[in-house]
């Protein structure tokens, strides 16, 4: 089984942002890897599309809109289970700038996200985040 779990930059797990896939691809760390995120949220996606960071991209396809994020791998874990003869392997992603990490966050855990970051897609602040 792969699992990929995104953490902040500070190495703070993002509750939500864990995925099991299934690949046949092998991950190393420092590689780029992209995560497509699905999201009704009209504010986030009309500020996503305003900005222009090829890391956080919007994605509008016929009834969905979704929101592409770069990120590293930051680690390649592997655990081998010798009861039942099994391998897990787990992916640890870490987002290439602030602006992934606040829509990371924003997406999958509101509370932990940046206050300044919500305010700013609610229109009640005028700060950047980088």
């Amino acid at each position: 089984m792969l699992i990929i779990q995104a953490t902040t930059i500070s190495g703070k797990i993002i509750n939500g942002a864990r995925w099991e896939v299934t690949s046949l691809s092998t991950f190393q760390k420092g590689q780029k890897i992209s995560v497509e995120l699905i999201t009704e949220d009209l504010k986030l996606v009309s500020y996503l599309n305003k900005s222009s960071n090829m890391d956080c991209m919007v994605d509008e396809e016929k009834h969905a809109k979704s929101v592409v994020v770069s990120c590293i791998i930051s680690d390649v874990r592997h655990m081998v289970h010798v009861l039942n003869k099994t391998l897990d392997t787990m992916v640890i992603i870490v987002p290439v700038n602030r602006l992934v990490e606040h829509v990371l966050q924003y997406v999958f855990d509101v509370n932990e996200c940046d206050k300044r970051f919500v305010g700013l897609l609610k229109g009640g602040m005028n700060t950047e985040s980088s």
